[in-house]
């Protein structure tokens, strides 16, 4: 199912994540009954592990490390702001000015994600669960 990239959230934004940093993705219902992802662990050889970068500053942290994304706290409705700082000049992955979300993850994710995919992805059915959607964040 094609999805705007800036309206994922939930499984969809963890599965965005997986997939831009190619890890293999499965979705175990027995642990949550809307489903959590596990994703190919290469360091515990061959199991899967939970995977959360949206919400679990261990799996996100990393991400934000290894891009250079930084985070600006606002006092607007939609608080953080996820950017790519290098020396000189601002810039973002995506070419924006910046991507806005409710936490700080989210933000940097979201801007992970729309650097890849700036318009949609295609995220698969069994990730399509449990999305309330409502607007999350915004970009510009």
């Amino acid at each position: 199912m094609l999805v705007k990239t800036e309206s994922l959230q939930g499984l969809q934004l963890d599965w965005a994540v997986a997939d831009v940093l190619g890890y293999e993705c499965d979705l175990n219902m027995q642990t949550d009954p809307n489903g959590e992802i596990y994703v190919h662990d290469v360091l515990l050889k061959a199991t899967m592990k939970p995977y959360h970068p949206t919400t679990d500053w261990s799996d996100g942290g990393f991400i934000i490390k290894r891009f250079n994304i930084s985070l600006l706290y606002t006092e607007e409705n939609i608080p953080w702001c996820a950017f790519i700082n290098l020396p000189h000049k601002t810039v973002t992955l995506n070419k924006t000015k910046g991507v806005y979300a409710n936490t700080p993850l989210m933000a940097a994710m979201l801007l992970l994600i729309q650097s890849q995919y700036p318009d949609e992805i295609n995220i698969p059915a069994e990730f399509n669960k449990n999305v309330s959607g409502l607007p999350l964040f915004k970009s510009n």
